[in-house]
């Protein structure tokens, strides 16, 4: 399993995915906010972090990269996997493609991910990364998928009461640290 993804100019990021034999490469666009997208979609299909009253079985977004756009589909399948589909159209509506219709373990996906996303930072900077992107790193994601990889548990949170309304505060040197 392998995942790279690198800007390649102002507004422009190449991806590369492969799973099981399968790859794809894609150009991103700045219409999308593509790394928050592919992170609160991890979190979201996260076993922890979904919500309970409602169990999702799976979640999708799009990649634009002028004009053709990249889909990406994710069902949770038990025990730990997952079922990644991802399809390209051509922008109009017309030639869909498909790229990567593979199973993998959620687990190591994630730990794939983060490791780019981490290269990322290390690279650009979280200032460097927005003037080159346009959007801010997402960082929140991260560190909640960084923190349930290394604990297989929820991030850590103290409640704290103001103004008469309980607010959740988290430590921000254990902030910081999910993010090397």
């Amino acid at each position: 399993m392998k995942f790279k993804y690198r800007l390649t100019g102002t507004g422009w990021a190449e991806c590369f995915l492969e799973i099981n034999s399968q790859t794809c490469t894609f150009d991103v666009s700045y219409l999308t906010d593509a790394l928050k997208y592919l992170l609160e979609t991890l979190l979201e299909i996260n076993p922890l972090y979904m919500d309970k009253d409602y169990v999702k079985d799976g979640s999708s977004f799009k990649w634009e990269g002028e004009p053709q756009e990249l889909h990406w589909n994710f069902d949770v399948l038990p025990k730990g996997k997952i079922l990644i589909r991802v399809t390209e159209d051509d922008g109009y509506g017309e030639e869909i493609t498909s790229k990567i219709n593979a199973e993998c373990d959620y687990d190591e996906f994630l730990s794939e991910i983060i490791r780019e996303m981490k290269a990322l930072l290390k690279k650009y900077g979280v200032v460097g990364y927005k003037d080159n992107w346009g959007y801010d790193f997402p960082l929140t994601a991260l560190i909640q998928l960084n923190y349930y990889l290394k604990n297989k548990t929820l991030y850590p949170f103290t409640m704290i009461i103001e103004d008469y309304s309980e607010l959740s505060c988290s430590d921000l040197n254990n902030d910081l640290n999910e993010l090397i």
